[in-house]
């Protein structure tokens, strides 16, 4: 079996949080084994000057690692991702928010090592992020494969809640979502009680209110069975 590609790209729309990309960054490579290329795409609005700012100023000596800002008009967290996937390098991509925080060392080396029991790469691998643990991958890791399978990381129909429901009921459909409890990617969020309440996510509550994500999760039926017809394709041609 070959090697995975041991690029590891971060797939992060981030907006009024420059201290929370700083943390997400520092994380990561504090506890990366020095053996992944790791590349971080952060989507950023064209009006948060102070993130871009912080953002491109950071340092990074490791010749690993690149950080990539992404300037652009105000769009859907959803579609923020998918300009980024769309951006990133072949391997695999960490679909991720600016509040999740790397906890465990090598954690680089144990995602690539479920992805290279995969020959097709068609794998959805998520950790514990203290907050749901097993039950929900609110982030989690996937192929480029899997983007270039289905067109989108996840589908531009939600505004902020239940994108990563419309990921975990395609990974369970496929019969391959893998949980690896040792894996922690904490999410400090508010209803863990380990951030405030701040603008971003009231925004984002209100915009659900307004959208109704649940109606648009169970309305997206048959577009999650068309992706698991598009990704078994590609594991029946491996």
């Amino acid at each position: 079996m070959g090697r995975i590609d041991e690029t590891i790209s971060f797939i992060c729309p981030t907006r009024q949080r420059p201290a929370n990309v700083v943390r997400l960054i520092e994380s990561a490579v504090s506890n990366y084994s020095g053996t992944s290329k790791l590349n971080f795409l952060f989507y950023m609005d064209e009006d948060d000057v102070e993130t871009i700012k912080v953002v491109k100023a950071i340092g990074v000596k490791d010749s690993n690692i690149n950080i990539d800002v992404t300037v652009g008009g105000r769009i859907i967290m959803c579609e923020m991702s998918n300009v980024l996937a769309r951006k990133a390098e072949d391997g695999i991509l960490f679909f991720c928010g600016d509040d999740i925080v790397m906890e465990s060392k090598d954690w680089d080396l144990v995602v690539r090592s479920e992805f290279d029991k995969v020959d097709d790469k068609i794998l959805f691998l998520y950790g514990d992020d203290g907050l749901m643990h097993e039950k929900l991958a609110t982030h989690f890791f996937i192929h480029k494969k899997w983007v270039e399978a289905t067109g989108h990381c996840v589908p531009p129909i939600f505004t902020g809640d239940w994108a990563d429901n419309y990921a975990n009921n395609v990974a369970d459909m496929l019969g391959r979502k893998v949980y690896v409890e040792k894996l922690k990617t904490t999410h400090y969020h508010p209803t863990a009680g380990k951030a405030i309440m701040d603008n971003v996510y009231l925004e984002k509550y209100h915009r659900d209110i307004k959208s109704n994500p649940h109606m648009i999760f169970r309305e997206s039926a048959p577009m999650r069975e068309l992706d698991v017809e598009k990704l078994r394709k590609v594991m029946s041609a491996d």
